[in-house]
Parts: C-alpha cells; structure tokens; sequence
C-alpha cells in the first residue's frame, strides 16, 4: 500500500510540474539597416512594423527589434533620407527571433 501511495504522489507532482512550465507565446523581428553599396550602417533611417504600428529609429549600429509579438505575418518597412524605400514580409513564431536584415539603395 505504501508503494501505491508513494507512486501516486510522485504522478501527482509530475503533472503539476509540467502545468507549471512557462510557455512562450510572442516571438521577434530583429535586423539591420546597411547601405547596399558600402555596407555601412544607415543612421537615423525609421523601420515600421504592421499592424501593431511600432516603429524605431536606427541608431549608430544600424540594427533594430520588435519585442513581445503575437505570432503572425507582419509587414516591415524601412524610410531613410537619400535612400529608396523598402518593405519585406516576415513570419513571427512564437519562442523564436525573426530576421529581417535590409540593404539599401541610394
């Protein structure tokens, strides 16, 4: 009898343990914004994302990211002075980073 209590008991704390794994559920975009023809980053150059509408504005680096998003398809777009315009489709799954690198033509 005390075997069967015992293994019960070591059933019951398995099962509550795994209810109390953390699941991911938002995944990222991350990138960076170059100069096609130099490879130099792109300073002060605005990516967008859609539909959640965030956008952030590229430092010296030239690298971005979008934190804390719903699995989905989102649209990127990046505008900087003197250089074309871009927009890339990118797939977020959950527990994973996406990437999304752009080079840019003057």
């Amino acid at each position: 009898m005390k075997h069967i209590l015992f293994f019960i008991s070591v059933v019951c704390v398995a099962f509550l343990w795994q209810g109390c794994e953390e699941k991911v559920v938002f995944g990222s975009i991350y990138g960076v914004v170059t100069d096609r023809s130099t490879g130099e980053p792109i300073r002060n150059a605005e990516v967008t994302l859609s539909p959640s509408n965030k956008t952030a504005i590229i430092g010296s680096s030239g690298t971005f990211e979008f934190i804390n998003l719903e699995p989905g398809q989102y649209s990127v777009s990046v505008e900087a002075k003197d250089y074309q315009y871009n927009n890339k489709m990118v797939t977020v799954v959950a527990g994973e980073s996406a990437t999304c690198d752009f080079h840019l033509d003057k």
